[in-house]
């Protein structure tokens, strides 16, 4: 029974012996600095995961309307001038508005009158709109400086000013110094 204990002491020190004689072998180096690359690689892609998902949830952040209600697609359906009382019924004609973000899209799906991307600022029931430009992306979207290229949407100035008199999930009416905007929600 000694033997077969000193045997087994034996075979277990042998077998020390070559794992650590493997371990210290250019091949067992080898597959050490496979291991610390693969550490390596794990941590570099762990973090370029976070940053990913840290971009991803910023940009989300950024693209976030906090227009409520005025987000969407409009439709000028009356204009009413001041000055006269006169009243244009328009719910024949075609004319949009669409809102999002912080441009104004000015089109006509009838196709008489260019279509105007404009910026806007909305704030304590004012929307101010400012920068006209025609989309032509062909033409880089060239400046409006003829005001009465914006007619048509209800728009008098290139830097116009409305008091939003209404303006729920259905109806917005807008006002400036000489019109009054009738629209309703498409």
């Amino acid at each position: 029974m000694a033997g077969t204990s000193e045997e087994a002491m034996g075979a277990i020190s042998e077998t020390f012996w070559a794992t650590t004689k493997a371990y210290s072998s250019p091949s067992a180096n080898m597959e050490c600095s496979t291991c610390k690359l693969v550490i390596e690689m794990k941590k570099v892609s762990y973090i370029l995961l976070s940053i990913l998902m840290l971009a991803t949830w910023t940009s989300c952040e950024l693209e976030t309307s906090n227009n409520g209600a005025l987000d969407g697609y409009w439709r000028l359906q009356q204009v009413d001038t001041l000055q006269t009382n006169g009243t244009a019924d328009l719910s024949a004609q075609r004319l949009f508005w669409s809102v999002q973000g912080k441009i104004l899209m000015l089109n006509d799906l009838d196709y008489r009158y260019p279509e105007c991307v404009m910026e806007f600022e909305h704030r304590d029931q004012r929307l101010t709109l400012h920068r006209p430009l025609i989309s032509d992306r062909t033409k880089g979207d060239p400046v409006i400086d003829d005001v009465k290229i914006l007619y048509p949407y209800g728009i008098r100035r290139l830097d116009e000013q409305f008091e939003v008199e209404r303006l729920d999930g259905s109806r917005m009416i807008l006002r400036s110094e000489q019109l009054r905007l009738v629209f309703t929600k498409f």
